[in-house]
């Protein structure tokens, strides 16, 4: 399973709206009662972010193990599993085609399923896959990496960079020089 389908599976086995705890901060236990504690205190005493991912995950994926089958649109999940596969510029009518679905009413079941609309999403796949590309491939230059991960050019690249990280591309990796692939979510395990 992955950290996608275990947060969109545990969405709708709570029966809450995607759209309504994306972008949002809210105390844990509103949700999760008594069971949201020991997770707390385990994040608390982790060494690192990735094993504060890992702790999350397995949260995630415990609970989503006890809970009977849940709703979801199978075509929503279908296209948004094709989406973490290409994860470059998308046609949204073409998917909306393929989930059956009219383009408004696609998108409308992808926000309140996802938590985001699936321009969005694939601009932050996009954005996470660039990252990806540029420390796996240091020899790269940012040209190639903007070319490579479907953007325009090199100014579209720089201007979705500060968008989601507030900063260009060489002064994110400069200011973080241990970034690695291991600090960033895998969306396609």
């Amino acid at each position: 399973m992955t950290i996608g389908s275990a947060y969109c599976q545990f969405v709708l086995a709570n029966g809450i709206p995607a759209t309504e705890i994306c972008d949002k901060i809210f105390p844990a236990d509103e949700v999760k009662g008594k069971h949201i504690k020991q997770l707390q205190v385990q994040l608390l005493h982790a060494l690192g972010v990735q094993e504060m991912v890992s702790l999350a995950n397995n949260f995630l994926i415990g609970f989503l193990n006890k809970q009977k089958a849940v709703y979801a649109n199978g075509g929503i999940t279908r296209i948004s599993h094709q989406l973490l596969s290409k994860n470059y510029n998308i046609d949204i009518s073409k998917y909306a085609r393929l989930a059956n679905m009219s383009i408004r009413n696609f998108e409308r079941r992808f926000s309140e399923q996802v938590g985001t609309s699936p321009k969005l999403f694939c601009r932050i796949l996009r954005f996470n896959t660039a990252v990806k590309s540029r420390i796996t491939h240091q020899e790269k230059s940012w040209v190639d990496v903007a070319y490579d991960n479907g953007y325009y050019d090199i100014m579209h690249m720089i201007k979705e960079f500060k968008q989601f990280a507030n900063v260009s591309p060489s002064i994110l990796f400069n200011n973080y020089p241990g970034l690695t692939t291991e600090t960033l979510p895998n969306w396609n395990e």
